[in-house]
C-alpha cells in the first residue's frame, strides 16, 4: 500500500523530440493535489455473433491529463513560462542611485494624468531595451508613497544626458525634487503570452513502494489558474495535456533538483496590491481569480498509438474580481462596456514575488445585489482579457526576486 504524503513528483523539459524522456536532472515539484493519469479510448466490436457475446475491445487512442495544484510560492517561473507559451523570460536589472547618477521623483512631470516620472542624471540607458508595459519596483525614497511596484508606461529615449520613464503609480506618490543616495530600481524579468511550445516528461515517484515510479511524456500545460480569497493562502493549479503514461521499476531521472524552500503567499501579507484601471489604482477587493486556457488538441496519425504532437489553440484568460460595494465606477465601465486593466503583485516576506498584468480586460458579466439580512453589498464581476492595442499583448506575467 501507498500513501499520497510519500509521492514525490519530478519534472524535466523535453529538449529531444516531443514525448522522449530525459534522463538528467528532474526538478521536484511543489503541490498539493496531483490526478495525472493515462486515459484510453476503446472501441467496443460491432461484429454480430449467434451467442449474443462480444469478440474484442480495441484501444484506440490514449493521452495523458490532470491537474497538478499548488499553493503559490516563488517556485514556478517553468510552468508559468509553459502556461503563457513563452520563448522565455527577460533578465531582471537591478540599479542604485549611484549607476544612474543620482535619480529623481516627479508627480508632476508624467506625460499622463495619474502618472509620475523617474528620472536619472545617467548619461546612457541602464534600463537598455525596456519598453512601454514593463513593471520596475522602486525603493528608498524616504516618502513611502514613492516605493512600490511601478509599469513603465513611457521609455526612456532621445536624451543625451538623462534618461525618463513614465509611470503609473500605485500609490500617491509626493513629488521629490532631490536625488536620494538610497534610491534602488529592479527591471522585474517577464514573460507574455506567445507561441512557443514547451512539453515535459514528468514522473511520479511512490517513495513508500519499492522500485515503483510512473512516467507521464510529452506533458504540455493547457490551463493554468490562481486564487486569492480572504483569510486564505494563494491557491492554483495547472492542467496537462500529454502523450501516454507508463510504470517504471528504476527511475528515469539521473538525479532530482530540490524543490525550492521559498515561503507559501497567503492573501493577507503577501498580496500588495490590486490594481484595476489605465492608471493601475489599488482597489479593495474579496476576491480576485485568473485562468489561462491555451485550448490544446493532440495530433494524431494513423500507426501511431496517441498523440505525435500537439496543436494549439487561441489564448483564454478570463477571471473574477469581488469587492465590497461603495460606488459604481467598475459596474459603470460594465454598463457602458468600456475596457479596463488589471494587475495583482504578489511578494513573499523576502522580497520575491510576481505580478500578473492584463492591460486590456472587458468586463463580461456584474451585478451588485442585496442577498439578504445583515449582509454586505458585493461587486461581482466576471472580466476577459484581450489583446491590448499599444503592448500587443494579452497577458504578461513578471518576477522580482530578492
Amino acid at each position: 500500500m501507498s500513501d499520497s504524503d510519500r509521492i514525490k513528483l519530478a519534472y524535466a523539459e523535453e529538449t529531444t523530440a516531443y514525448g522522449t524522456a530525459p534522463t538528467g536532472a528532474y526538478q521536484v515539484m511543489r503541490v498539493t493535489n496531483e490526478s495525472l493519469h493515462q486515459e484510453t479510448s476503446t472501441i467496443t466490436s460491432a461484429e454480430i455473433r449467434h451467442d449474443r457475446q462480444i469478440p474484442d475491445v480495441v484501444r484506440s487512442n490514449l493521452s495523458v491529463a490532470g491537474d497538478i495544484g499548488i499553493e503559490l510560492s516563488y517556485s514556478f517561473d517553468d510552468f508559468f513560462q509553459a502556461a503563457a507559451m513563452s520563448a522565455g523570460w527577460s533578465a531582471g536589472i537591478s540599479l542604485d542611485s549611484s549607476a544612474m547618477g543620482g535619480v529623481t521623483m516627479d508627480t508632476n512631470g508624467g506625460t499622463a494624468a495619474g502618472s509620475a516620472r523617474i528620472q536619472s542624471d545617467h548619461v546612457s540607458d541602464p534600463f537598455d531595451g525596456i519598453s512601454e508595459g514593463e513593471w520596475v519596483k522602486v525603493a528608498g525614497w524616504s516618502d513611502a508613497g514613492n516605493n512600490g511596484y511601478f509599469k513603465v508606461t513611457a521609455a526612456p529615449g532621445g536624451a543625451t544626458t538623462a534618461w525618463t520613464l513614465d509611470i503609473a503609480p500605485n500609490a500617491d506618490c509626493v513629488e521629490v525634487i532631490t536625488a536620494e543616495s538610497t534610491v534602488t530600481m529592479v527591471r522585474g524579468g517577464q514573460i507574455t503570452n506567445g507561441t512557443t511550445m514547451t512539453s515535459y516528461s514528468i514522473e511520479k515517484a511512490f517513495t513508500d513502494n519499492s522500485s515503483d515510479y510512473a512516467l507521464y511524456t510529452g506533458c504540455v500545460v493547457d490551463s493554468m489558474a490562481l486564487n486569492v480569497t480572504t483569510e486564505a493562502v494563494v491557491t492554483g493549479s495547472f492542467t496537462f495535456l500529454g502523450a501516454k503514461g507508463e510504470s517504471l521499476s528504476s527511475a528515469q531521472a539521473g538525479s532530482y533538483t530540490a524543490a525550492t524552500t521559498k515561503d507559501v503567499m497567503n492573501s493577507i501579507d503577501d498580496v500588495t496590491g490590486v490594481m484595476e484601471g489605465d492608471t493601475y489604482v489599488n482597489r479593495n477587493v474579496t476576491a480576485w481569480s485568473m485562468a489561462l486556457a491555451n485550448n490544446l488538441r493532440p495530433r494524431l496519425e494513423v500507426g501511431s498509438l496517441g498523440a505525435v504532437s500537439i496543436g494549439t489553440g487561441t489564448c483564454n484568460v478570463t477571471g473574477t474580481l469581488q469587492g465590497y460595494y461603495a460606488d459604481s465606477t467598475l459596474l459603470d465601465k460594465y454598463l457602458a462596456f468600456n475596457d479596463s486593466a488589471l494587475a495583482i503583485v504578489f511578494e513573499d516576506v523576502d522580497g520575491n514575488g510576481y505580478i500578473v498584468d492584463c492591460p486590456k480586460v472587458i468586463y463580461t458579466s456584474a451585478q451588485r445585489v442585496a442577498g439578504g439580512q445583515n449582509q454586505d453589498i458585493i461587486a461581482d464581476l466576471s472580466w476577459e482579457a484581450v489583446m491590448h492595442d499599444d503592448e500587443l499583448i494579452t497577458i504578461r506575467l513578471v518576477k522580482f526576486s530578492a
